[in-house]
This record gives structure tokens, sequence and C-alpha cells, in this order.
């Protein structure tokens, strides 16, 4: 039976499914079909659910946007269609057709049917091999009670005539389900709501489904069901393809409604609810409520039923309040002063009621009884306040000081021991503020608390003034008064005198402030005493002098006015026995009577300087070690360090050590050393000897040497100055953080460099741009400097191609090459600063430039030992290393594998124009200083290494004995010189177990000059050290090129070699012998004559061959070949008339000269006009004639 809109709404549990309801009748625009499965809410019994389509869409171009088969729920059109699902089971169409249709309609799907853009629709199908179909409602029980009976009634509607001649059947299933799944198969059949069509005559036509003719009705109760709360009863119609055309109808209404039982259960109590988890205090209502099982009434005038509460230790009454005609009844009691529930809120397990109070609406009675939790921990009550001890009214006074109000004057009386009070400034005083508060205690169980309140009165206010305390628990609070009684204070009343002296001496006068209407007295303490005492002499004035002192001592003053006084800060008087500076005889630490009691300081003294003070350590004491075991710097005082300073345990104080003349001892474990302690951040000489590290906070400068005899130093960041190095030091010693070492380089003394890079990390032409110009191929594009050409001025050493007559040097091609490889060092040509650098050709001729270029690098600095390695190769390699410290090496000291060659070469800016290479054997002592490079050989066939240790490097000042070891073989020096120019030596070393040959004794010549000079190996190898054995028999080539003609000379500057040797310079192109001997020179020319220079002009030999018979003409003719003009030498016995003529092969005359009497000397002759070919000069001298043949060109 359909129940009237109104019955309906009232029926329902709240508005909000009223307003829903009549959200449904609106009209809405349809939205995107949903896969999400929902049910239409059924919301109690007897309720009817009334459906009549008219939510369905009516446009005939209506687009479902449906991909699939479903199924696909219609709530997400329209609200009022919630619950409605559609399906295709079967068939061949790939996705649901849904649409609207009038019956025209042939193709198979799911319809909403109705006149084209009518509103009265409905839900219906029509099949074919195509699609099969279902369609229904799914309703979920959301009452509180199981639904066993459903009634269904349906109108349906036939919309198409298929004209197959037989009906066609929608076959109804129904079943209950905890999920919403609509085409579950375990479905109830009840054909009595089964529908078939109406017309089943043949021949297809659209029919008018709202006509009755076109219609039949449906009606039948689902019996059993058991469905339960919370579950979905799904109800749908299947539609299957039968043979032929098949009809399309629809349902065009459906209701639904639950069926109710006889009611023979008495209501229970389904629940309680209990108040809000919270702590309740003294006016707060607390309210719980009653859910029953149904809706209950009140059934009696007279007697309002109650829960029982537990509160203090009582039964308090929650009466009943509100609720009688639903399930939901409210029990209330209101909170009471006093009321304490801490540990939750306990509740009998039944309502206090009389017989048949409470009843449902078929009057069965409600026994009452609670079978849920009724107690429960987290509502609390508390409404029993904190109380202080004295409700009175404080009275303080105050002189404008600090007043402390004591415990027991804010005190407090605690209930509940478990508790924590609060302790809070209320009402805050109008001058000045109370400190301490808030402040907060848990179990306070005495008047203790709280501690360290204080008032803080204004000094500029006298007279009244008030402030409120109010204690609290949390919840609950009380408050008490405080009057102030604010007096004028005594304020400013200071003293100052802070200072140290020595032992019986007196402190200079002590100074006070003199506030108006004060007067004082002054007290003291020494150290050893415990308690204050008046001082001796005049006291009662606002200054004090005291007399002479012999213990350190604290002085302070009372100053009183009217009832205030005041105790002022005190002054300290430190007494020294030693260590305090007084400086009476200049500055000099080492002078005993500049000091407190006379004593230097030692290891166990703590030293003071005070303000503005200073000490200068003499280097003069040489004999006298500096010691002290702290030092105190007071504010621009400080140390001058010219000697040696040990450092102390302790530095303190602001002032500062100026040491950039000395020397630093450091052997105090785990020093640190502060910030700004050394000024400009500079030590001359630092040397460390601890068990660990050393550390500065802050940057250091070093300008001569670190040394590390143990332990490790760690900067900021270390500065080596151009002078300055890192020592050789202990096997276990550390640097530790970043450095920048500076060179300077005088360019007077040669621009060529080989420069080396001492650090960790890997090595970059960009570390050397930051101090050096650096050209090359590309200029800016590639990262070097600007200059008006693209001459490289940087070069790597390619030890994998050339030989030592050439080696080969590749130029940088980019700034940031990495073509530089650890521990190898590169060939660069140093510019001036100025712009000259620009048009400056590097590599051509040193200008001798006056001026300095500074090299900084930065990175992390090379200690401890380092090897560095050299690969096996089947050809002898020449490889560009370099000195890896920061710091001076003595290359003997370096450990070589013995395929490494016994010689290195290094770069000689002092040789000839540019400078040139020089060798040096391994085991003889000689200096290579930080940054330089130098060439190593390693032989062919094995590998080899270079071996660094801290005791390579050479210390600050010393200087290897060369001198002795030059002296220990046997050797001849000899130099090429020209105005007085140094341009190339020779080495000449006298081994016996050597030989003439070249061999592992000899350094070859490595050349990168145009001037040069070198001995020759019996197989032909250039020599700048040729070791060979010295005997009578000595034979030695020499070769000198130049490609400048003049005069040259030949110097002997070393000739150790055994008395019984003699040695001669051999002069062949004029055959002259000149003996050899320290500082014995040779003086010879060279001209555009190839015969003049070379490798054939000059030998070393032993003794000449005794003189033969002279010739009466000695002659020669050059150049031969001879293109313009020959030159002819000649020599005679004796001055004569000379006649020389030119003659063809065959003897013709072609030429005749006649030249004044002479005994030797030299002539020119003009052959310009003779042809090309064979021709004899005649050389005729009295008697005597000589011939020479020459090739004219």
């Amino acid at each position: 039976m359909l129940i009237s809109f109104f019955c309906l709404v009232r029926s329902l549990k709240s508005v909000a499914l009223a307003a829903w309801i009549l959200f449904w009748g609106s009209n809405m625009v349809f939205g995107q079909i949903s896969t999400t499965p929902s049910s239409y809410p059924y919301p109690a019994v007897n309720f009817v659910y009334t459906q009549n389509f008219s939510n369905l869409p009516i446009i005939s171009t209506y687009a479902s946007g449906i991909t699939g088969k479903g199924p696909y729920y219609l709530g997400s059109l329209h609200p009022g269609l919630n619950g409605f699902f559609i399906a295709q089971t079967t068939g061949s169409n790939a996705a649901l057709n849904f649409a609207t249709g009038s019956g025209s309609n042939t193709v198979a799907g799911i319809f909403s049917y109705g006149a084209n853009n009518g509103p009265s629709r409905g839900l219906g199908s029509l099949a074919s091999s195509a699609g099969s179909y279902v369609f229904g409602i799914s309703f979920a029980n959301t009452t509180n009670t199981v639904i066993d009976q459903f009634e269904i009634e349906f109108t349906a509607a036939q919309w198409r005539k298929g004209g197959s001649g037989k009906a066609n059947e929608w076959t109804f299933s129904y079943h209950t389900s905890a999920t919403n799944h609509v085409l579950d198969t375990l479905t109830k059949k009840d054909t009595a709501l089964n529908f078939t069509s109406v017309q089943t005559s043949t021949g297809t036509a659209a029919l008018n489904g709202l006509l009755t003719t076109n219609q039949q009705q449906k009606k039948d109760t689902l019996f059993n069901l058991n469905w339960r709360p919370g579950e979905q009863l799904i109800l749908k119609w299947q539609d299957k393809d039968e043979i032929g055309n098949d009809d399309g109808m629809a349902l065009q209404q459906l209701n639904g409604k639950a069926l109710a039982l006889p009611d023979n259960t008495a209501p229970t109590v389904f629940a309680l609810i209990p108040p809000a988890a919270k702590t309740y205090t003294a006016g707060d209502t607390l309210s719980t409520k009653i859910i029953f099982s149904e809706t209950c009434f009140l059934n009696s005038s007279s007697f309002i039923p109650y829960l029982v509460v537990t509160i203090s230790d009582s039964a308090k009454k929650m009466l009943y309040t509100k609720g009688s005609g639903t399930n939901e009844w409210q029990f209330s009691y209101i909170i009471d002063k006093g009321d304490l529930a801490k540990n939750g809120l306990n509740i009998y397990p039944q309502i206090n009621s009389d017989q048949g109070v409470i009843r449902d609406a078929a009057f069965n009675y409600c026994n009452g009884i609670i079978t849920s939790n009724t107690r429960f921990l987290q509502v609390k009550i508390d409404a029993a306040p904190p109380a202080f001890i004295d409700t009175h009214t404080l009275r303080l006074n105050s002189c404008k000081r600090p007043l402390a109000i004591v415990p027991d004057q804010l005190g407090v009386i605690q209930t509940d021991s478990s508790e924590t009070i609060y302790w809070k400034v209320k009402l805050a005083p109008r001058q000045g503020e109370i400190l301490g508060l808030p402040f907060s205690k848990k179990t306070v169980g005495d008047s203790t608390f709280p501690r360290s309140v204080v008032f803080l009165p204004s000094v500029t206010y006298t007279g009244i003034d008030s402030a409120i305390i109010e204690i609290s628990d949390g919840i609950n609070s009380s408050s008490k008064k405080i009057m102030f009684q604010l007096d004028s204070g005594i304020v400013n009343n200071k003293i100052t005198g802070d200072q140290i002296i020595c032992k019986g001496f007196a402190p200079t006068l002590f100074i006070g402030t003199n506030p108006e209407n004060t007067s004082y007295h002054w007290k003291y303490k020494e150290d050893s005493a415990a308690n204050y005492k008046p001082v001796t002499g005049i006291s009662h004035l606002y200054n004090y002098q005291t007399g002479t002192l012999h213990s350190s001592t604290l002085f302070k003053r009372i100053a009183t006015r009217i009832s205030c006084t005041d105790t002022s800060n005190f002054i300290r008087v430190d007494v020294k026995n030693n260590g305090l500076w007084i400086g009476t005889n200049d500055a000099l630490w080492q002078v005993g009577s500049n000091w407190c009691g006379g004593l230097i300081p030692d290891s166990s003294t703590h030293v003071i300087l005070q303000q503005g003070g200073q000490i200068i350590i003499s280097n003069a004491f040489q004999n006298q070690t500096n010691f002290a075991k702290t030092i105190t710097l007071d504010s621009n005082a400080n140390i001058v360090v010219n000697g040696l300073l040990h450092w102390p345990k302790a530095l303190l104080g602001s002032g500062t050590i100026d040491a950039a003349n000395g020397r630093i001892y450091i052997e105090n474990d785990s020093t640190i050393i502060k910030p700004n302690v050394f000024k400009n951040k500079r030590i001359h000489t630092l040397q460390i000897n601890t068990k660990n590290k050393v550390q500065f906070l802050d940057s250091l400068v070093i300008q001569n040497s670190i040394t590390l005899f143990n332990g490790s130093l760690q900067t900021q960041h270390l500065t080596l100055l151009a002078p300055a190095q890192i020592n050789s030091s202990g096997n276990n010693t550390t640097i530790i953080g970043p450095a920048t070492v500076h060179k300077t380089y005088n360019l007077q003394q040669g621009q060529t460099k080989l420069l080396s890079f001492p650090f960790l990390n890997q090595p970059s032409l960009r570390d050397f741009n930051k101090s050096l110009r650096i050209t090359g191929k590309g200029a800016t594009s590639s990262g070097f400097d600007s200059a008006e050409h693209e001459n490289p001025s940087a070069y790597f050493l390619d030890s994998t191609r050339g030989t030592n007559a050439l080696l080969s040097f590749i130029p940088f091609t980019k700034l940031d090459s990495s073509f530089w490889e650890q521990n190898s060092a590169i060939k660069i040509w140093l510019y001036p600063n100025d712009s000259s650098f620009k048009n400056e050709t590097p590599f051509i001729e040193t200008k001798k430039h006056n001026s300095w270029v500074n090299v900084s690098i930065h990175g992390i600095p090379q200690h401890g030992p380092l090897e560095i390695n050299f690969p096996e190769h089947p050809a002898t390699r020449y490889y560009l290393t370099g000195n890896p410290y920061p710091a001076a090496i003595d290359i003997r000291k370096i450990t070589s594998s013995t395929n490494i060659g016994k010689y290195y070469w290094y770069w000689d800016a002092g040789l000839g124009a540019t400078g040139n290479y020089t060798a040096r054997p391994f085991r003889f002592p000689n200096i290579i200083q930080k940054l330089d490079g130098y060439i190593i050989k390693n032989n062919a066939g094995a590998a080899g290494y270079l071996f660094y240790e801290e005791r390579t490097k050479l210390n600050q000042n010393d200087t290897p004995d060369t001198i002795r070891y030059k002296k220990e073989y046997a050797h001849i020096s000899l130099q090429l010189m020209q105005e007085n120019n140094l341009l190339d030596r020779l080495e000449i070393m006298g081994i016996d177990s050597a030989s003439s040959r070249f061999e592992k004794w000899d350094a070859e010549k490595i050349n990168e000059n145009q001037t040069s000079l070198y001995s020759i190996s019996r197989d032909s190898v250039a020599l700048c050290i040729d070791a060979r054995p010295f005997t009578n028999n000595l034979f030695i080539p020499l070769g000198i090129k130049s490609n400048k003609t003049g005069k040259y000379i030949l110097v002997c500057n070393a000739y150790l070699v055994d008395n019984s040797l003699v040695a001669y310079l051999h002069d062949k192109l004029l055959n002259k012998y000149q003996k050899i001997i320290e500082d014995s020179s040779y003086a010879f020319e060279i001209g555009t004559d190839t015969t003049t220079s070379g490798e054939r002009r000059f030998e070393i030999t032993g003794p000449p061959p005794p003189p033969r018979q002279e010739d009466p003409i000695v002659a020669s003719v050059t150049p031969n070949p001879v293109l313009g003009q020959l030159g002819i030498r000649f020599s005679f016995r004796e001055p004569l008339l000379y006649q020389i003529s030119i003659h063809s092969i065959d003897g013709t005359l072609l030429l005749n000269k006649t030249f004044a009497t002479s005994k030797n000397g030299f002539v020119s002759i003009d052959v310009l006009q003779l042809k090309a070919g064979a021709y004899v000069a005649v050389i005729k001298a009295g008697k005597n004639y000589l011939l020479k043949q020459f090739i004219k060109l």
C-alpha cells in the first residue's frame, strides 16, 4: 500500500533524508555514467519506494559514452536513479548500447523508452545476437532490523513489436549479498515477477508504451529474505535473445516495500554513550545518552528515571532530561564545587526506574540493564580548586632593589597530590615586574614552592604598587593579592679598581660612584679568610686607598641611605709573587728586573702582561730558553718574538704576539690556537714536537719554515711566502688543510723555467695562471691570456716520443688541459708583469727584464714519503719530473731504482741567451729548490721509480758540501765563454771502469741552445758528462756549435787528475796544442767557414808528437768548394815576397797576383768569374812552390 509523501517524511530518522528525497524530484543535468557500484539506502520497514523513471535521459541525441559491457550505475546520471544498474551479459557488441528510444529502434541495447523528448520514461531493453541484457536495482538495508519480506509491484510497458509472432520474456531473479555484486549468478527466481510481450502479432511496429493496451501489471512478495542490516537486496530482470526479431519492453513504474512482523520483543539498552572525554569542573553539565534497541516512551508522569554515578566517593543521580519517543534518551548531572573524580567516571549498569516506566510502542517494558561498558577513564571531574595556605593580602617593602618573595608566602594547600600546580601572575605590578613566574610543580607537599620568585621594582617610582598571583591545577584556580611599598633605593653603587700587583706593593686608588645623601663603609677579605672585615684607614669616603698587600684580596663598599642599604660589586686585587710583567728595564723578557720578584719565568710560571704592555724576546740571549706555563695578554698588550718562545699550555686574553721575526716552538699536546693571536697571522719559524695535533683556528703565514719533529699541524689555510718552506720532518707527521706556496723569480736570471707542482691534487695550468700570464693557441678562447701573438708559453714533455737529441715538448692547447700528469713538471716562459709581454715571443731570447715575478699556487701540500713510478718500455724514455715538496731538497738523498739513469738534467738559465740543460749525477749533493723541475731517464727494458722521504728535504739555511764531492773523483771541467758570458759547460770524468763508448757512466747532451759544447763518444753520441779512463793516450773528440761568428774562449775551470797525466787541447784547424791546467784558457774564432766549428776542429789528447821538419810553405784554402772569394791562409819559414796564381786543371794560367814580403797571413782571391769546375792554386815563395786544389761552384 502506498503512503503519502508527508507520512513518509515523518517516518524518516532525519530531516536530511527528507531533503534528499526532495532533491530527487528536481530536474538535473545528466552526469557521466559510472562503473562505481551504488545502492539505494532503504531506510525503514514499511517505507514505500516508488520509481517512475522520469529522471532517465530524454533527448534523442543523448550519448552515454559507454566503452564496456558493464555493469554501469545510473545514479551517477541523477540521484533519483540511485541503485539502478544496467549491463550487457552476452552478444557480439564490444560495448553496451545505452540510448533513448521511442520504439523505432531496431538495434539491440538498453533504452530510456518514451516519446521523443517526452518526460514519461521507462527503463527497458531489446535483445539480439549483438547483445543480451540485464537491468535492475540494488537496495542497501540501512534499518537496524533484519527484513524478511519485501513486496514488489510494477508496470511493464511494450514500446516495440519485433514481429516474431510469439511473446518474448524478461525473467526476474533476486539475491541478498554483503557486497554490491549485481551480476552474481547465485540468485533466486520468482516467476510471478517475470513479464512478457503484450503485442505478439507478426510485423514490426513502434508502440506507445503509455497506453494501457500495451501494458501489464505485476505484484508479488518475496519471503524468507533474511536481509540483514548493511546488506544489499538486488532485484534484476534478464532479457535474452530469442528467435526472430525481439520485442522492446520497459519497466514503466516500480514500487517496493519491506513488510513488518508483529512486535513481541521487549526493548533493551543497546548502548551507553558516555560524556565527552575531558575534565569537567564546577557548573559543567555531565550528559550521557542511552541508546535503546527501538523507540521507547516514558510511561510515568511522576517518576523520573536516573543513572547512578560515583563522584567524590559517593552516589550522585544523573537524571533523565529528554528523549521519550526516540531510541536515544539523555541523562544529565550538573557538577558541584568540590566534586572530584580524577580516575574516571563509573556508572551503575542499570537505569534506576519503576516497573513499566520505560516501554516501546507495543507496550513491551524495558528492564534498563546496561550490558556495555560503564567505566570511562577519560571522563574526569575536578571541581576542587587548590588554595593558598595564607589567603591574606601579602605586604612587602622594597628599596628599589630586587625583592625575593619567599616560598611560604605563596605556599599551597593541595587536595589532590597527583596533580600539577601552576603559579602565574594574573595582574602584573604597574611599577615593576615579577620574575620566576609562571612556575609549575607536581605533588606539592609543603610550603617550599615556588622558589626564586623575585619582584624587580622600577628604579624611578616611589609609592604603592600591587599584583595578583593566581594558582591553578589546570582547571580550577585561586588568587592572592600582594601589596608593595616602594622606597627610594640606592642605585649606581659601583666601584672600580680590579688590578694585579706584585707582593708588597700597594694597589692604585679604588674609585667609587657617589650617589646623593649616601654614607659608606669599606670591607675586605683575603683569599684565605672566611669573612669580610672592616678596612683600616679612612674608610667612610666613596673612594678608598689601601696600603701594601701580601696576598690576593677582595674589597666591597656598603652604601646606606635612610632604610635602604646596598652592597657594591667586588674589586679584586691579585697579588703575584712572580710572572707579572713590570717592565722596569727596557722591555726584554730575558731580564729578571722586568718581572715581579726579579725572576725570569720558567715552565711553571703564569705570565701576565697587563693592558698596553709590551715584551720583547730578544735573539741576543742564545743560551736562555723562554718558557711559561700560561700567558695572559690583556687588551692591547703584545709580545714581540725576535728569538725563541716555547709555546705555553694556555694563552689567555685578547693581546697579540708578533712572531714575524722569531721562532715558535710548540711541544704541548692538543694545542689549539685561537684566531687573531699572531700579528698579521705571521710566524717566521714554527717548530712542532707533540704527540698529536696542533690546530690553528685561523689562517697562518710562514716567512721562513715549518718543522714537525712529531705530531701534525692543522690550519684554516697555510701560506708559505717565497723564502718559506716545510722543513724535513718526522716520518709520521702530517700537514692538514689547504696551502698556498709562493716563489719569486728575477727575470734577469732567465725566463725559461721547469716548474713542478708540490701538491696532492691534480695539477692544472689554471693553478699557475692565477699569478702568471700564459699564452697559447686560441688565446682567450682556449683560456689563455690575450696577447699580440698566439705563441705557446707552456709545454709538457711527451715521454713517448723523442730522444735526448731532440726532446718532444708539446704545447698545452687549453688552459685546463689534462695533459699535466701528477708528479710531473712543465716547461714555461715567465712573462714580465707589465704589458710588454703582449708582444714578447717566448723561448727566443731572454730579454733580461729588470723585474720580479711572484708565482703562487694553491692545494693540499705533499708531505711524507712519496714514490713516483715510471713504466717499463722497450726504449729509453725521458721524463720531466720535479721536486714534489714545498721545500728545497738534496738530490743526493733521493732513492732510485737501478733502471733510473745516474744523471738528471736541470735548466741552467745562465747558459747562453736563453739558458740550457745541465746534467749532474744523482750521487753528488745538489739543491733542487721548491717548484723546480728536472729531467730523468728510465732505461729500456724495466720499470723505474724515485723515492722521496722527509730526509730528502734540505732544511732552511742548510748548504750541502758540493766542493768535497767534486774532489773525490778525477775530472776536467771545460766552459765555453764569449765576452765573459758562460755559453755551455762540459764535464769529463776519470772512471777506470768506464770506456770511450756511450754507457751508464755518461750523460748524453740535451741541448736547446744554438751554442753548445760537448764531447763525442766512440759510438758518436754527444755527451755533456763524459766518463772514461784517464790514460796517457787520452783522446776525446770535442764538438762546438754556434750560429754566431766571433771570438770565443775555452776555459778549464777545474782540472783534477793524476800528476802523471798530461792533457792537451788540440786545435786541429790551426794545428795548435795547449796544455790543459786549471784556469787555463784558449781563445779562438768562429767564422763563416764550417771548419772553424763543428766536431772536427778540437780534441783533447795526450802530449803532442815531436815537431817535424818545418815545410818551407804551409797553406790551406777555405772555403772549399768556393763560390766567390777563395781564402788562402799561409805560413813561411822566413819573410818572403810571394805570388799566388790560379790554374785550370790542365795547367793553363788564369790569374796571377804578387804580394809584399810576409812570413804568414791570409789573402782573399776573387774567383767569381771562373766557371764551375776543378782548379789549382799555386803559392810561390822564394824558390819553393805549393799546390792546393779547390772546387769552384
